[in-house]
């Protein structure tokens, strides 16, 4: 892979300013689709009457979102690496960690709230139905779910006798994409020359993407549960934004053609994926198809054709997918609990109300990072 003029487009303090940073893409809609399709997932199978809940098996619709998520990473941490992290992998992988943990950690302190008032009256279940005891309050267990936003926790960390925020594995998945750009990023920094540096930056990409691919692939045949399967979209993501920026020039021949080799590796993906649940929901594979490619398609042209700036409510609703991500399911206990089940009405109610908890989480907890994470990027954007 190439990132494209690194060494321009990150100059040493000394040398001169760091840029403001690339020109914003319109993605804030689709993150907030997407965030609002996982949401639509689970209340539509936990709180939705039967005839909602069976729409719903069959497209897994959250499945196919969180895909494209991954996809979306890999084209903004490339971009992000080319503007303001050559030679800086430490400051890379502090403010990845800022964008992630503290909106996490905010929310598991909401839900374990949220529960405990539940169970002082009486009244306390989880969003699939199922009557919580007091195990889900021990230290152990708040511990157990701390943890678990950490690679490999579920393996050498605590047992999680319940797990509060059920999205923390795509966080899993995320933060191994950002430790091995991380590690991509510090094997580079031994070139201090701006080509040399560039070059290295190059190789080591490559060789990690066509290494996560062929993980992916031996995982998916293996029927594996493997953080590894969904490299493809990270890659994907990639080498969409190389192929944007660098036009039609032989690094940029060489990123569509990565591109396009990602594409059936996330078809057969998307085919092959039961869930980490391991629920056969009798899913309906054209429907996925057709919504997992229009997804695709809809990041594609926003990414490379769209070239219209976003406007603030853009901004909004992107700011609003990641805490809507992470908090719907402690509204939707909430909405169970007070026996608002199997009503489309109630699966209403809960969806507003957790975009309403969304904007709370947003406005209280994303002001107090902000300026952390615009220090250790080197600009404001």
């Amino acid at each position: 892979m190439h990132t494209p003029n690194t060494a321009a487009a990150t100059p040493s303090a000394a040398a001169s300013p760091r840029p403001a940073g690339p020109a914003l893409r319109p993605f804030g809609i689709l993150r907030f689709i997407l965030a609002v399709l996982v949401m639509v997932h689970h209340f539509g199978l936990d709180l939705a009457p039967p005839w909602a809940h069976a729409w719903t098996a069959r497209l897994a619709p959250g499945d196919l979102a969180v895909t494209v998520f991954f996809a979306l990473s890999g084209f903004i941490i490339l971009e992000a690496v080319g503007f303001f992290y050559a030679r800086r992998p430490l400051p890379f992988l502090i403010n990845r960690a800022l964008r992630i943990l503290p909106q996490f950690f905010a929310a598991l302190v909401v839900a374990v709230l949220a529960f405990a008032a539940l169970w002082s009256l009486g009244i306390l279940r989880s969003v699939e139905g199922k009557a919580l005891g007091p195990a889900v309050f021990s230290a152990k267990n708040i511990a157990a779910n701390a943890l678990s936003v950490v690679p490999l926790s579920g393996r050498f960390g605590p047992t999680v006798d319940y797990l509060y925020l059920w999205p923390v594995w795509s966080l899993r998945v995320e933060l191994v994409f950002y430790l091995a750009v991380f590690a991509a990023l510090a094997l580079a920094a031994r070139y201090r020359a701006g080509a040399r540096y560039a070059a290295a930056l190059d190789w080591t990409l490559a060789a990690l993407a066509l290494a996560g691919m062929a993980a992916a692939v031996f995982v998916i045949a293996a029927g594996a549960e493997s953080s590894a399967q969904f490299a493809p979209y990270f890659v994907f993501g990639g080498t969409v934004f190389l192929s944007a920026r660098e036009g039609g020039s032989r690094k940029g021949r060489v990123a569509r053609a990565m591109a396009l080799l990602c594409v059936p590796l996330m078809l057969w993906q998307m085919w092959s994926y039961n869930s980490f649940i391991h629920l056969d929901y009798g899913r309906s594979h054209a429907g996925q198809v057709a919504l997992h490619g229009g997804l695709l398609a809809a990041f594609v042209w926003l990414a490379v054709w769209s070239r219209r700036a976003p406007g603030w409510w853009d901004r909004r609703l992107g700011d609003l997918a990641y805490p809507l991500f992470l908090n719907h399911l402690t509204m939707g206990a909430v909405m169970r609990s007070a026996g608002a089940d199997d009503t489309l009405i109630g699966a209403l109610a809960a969806m507003a109300l957790s975009v309403a908890l969304a904007l709370v989480m947003e406005r209280t907890v994303e002001p107090a990072i902000k300026s952390l994470r615009d220090r250790w990027r080197g600009v404001a954007i």
